[in-house]
């Protein structure tokens, strides 16, 4: 019953590959260090362990909690001023990678769902998205797509564009409140293009 399909930032590689690149990309572009981002990076592989080994929430929050204590004493030793402003935001990580949804998330494997799509497919990315690599995640994207037999499958990266697909500078998250634009219109034109492209025939 889908006649096609827009993907705008989506989601190519499981949940955990995502999430690191997602906060190493991050972290970097807030003026984090090598040091710190490697710290932060070996803790979330961590957590993500626990949840797939415990599926008892109770039981996984305090190993959760330990990995994130041991991160603060981490951070501390690396930058004092980081670990103080990282306390909220351990304590929030460790109810999120605990949730019900997080836990389905992390098992899920896009490849397996997109290579069973044979509707066309346009999937878009801005090239500052920091939160969906493209790097990472179109060609993934593309090679499930093209593995389960698609033949429509149109795949881009749009110079410039953050997450929510505004003209940024940066791509920080923190920026996304600053940037008046609500969409670009190179963005919706791709997206209408290519629509009327594949729909304009059944019209007639």
């Amino acid at each position: 019953d889908v006649a096609f399909i827009v993907l705008l930032a989506g989601v190519g590689v499981p949940a955990e590959d995502l999430m690191v690149r997602q906060a190493s990309l991050i972290m970097k572009a807030n003026g984090a260090t090598d040091d710190v981002v490697k710290v932060n990076e070996t803790a979330q592989r961590e957590m993500f362990a626990i949840v797939r080994a415990e599926k008892d929430p109770e039981v996984a929050e305090p190993k959760l909690r330990e990995v994130g204590d041991a991160l603060m004493k981490q951070l501390a030793a690396l930058d004092p001023a980081l670990a103080e402003a990282g306390k909220a935001g351990i304590e929030g990580s460790v109810q999120m990678v605990n949730s019900p949804w997080f836990r389905y998330w992390l098992a899920f494997d896009p490849a397996a769902t997109l290579k069973r799509v044979q509707v066309p497919v346009l999937a878009l990315n801005g090239s500052l998205d920091l939160q969906v690599d493209p790097k990472q995640n179109l060609p993934a994207i593309e090679k499930a797509l093209r593995e389960g037999g698609n033949q429509d499958v149109t795949v881009e990266e749009l110079p410039g564009l953050n997450h929510l697909f505004q003209s940024a500078t940066t791509g920080s998250p923190t920026e996304y409140a600053t940037i008046e634009e609500t969409m670009a219109p190179v963005a919706m034109k791709k997206i209408s293009d290519w629509i009327l492209a594949r729909t304009s025939a059944q019209r007639k």
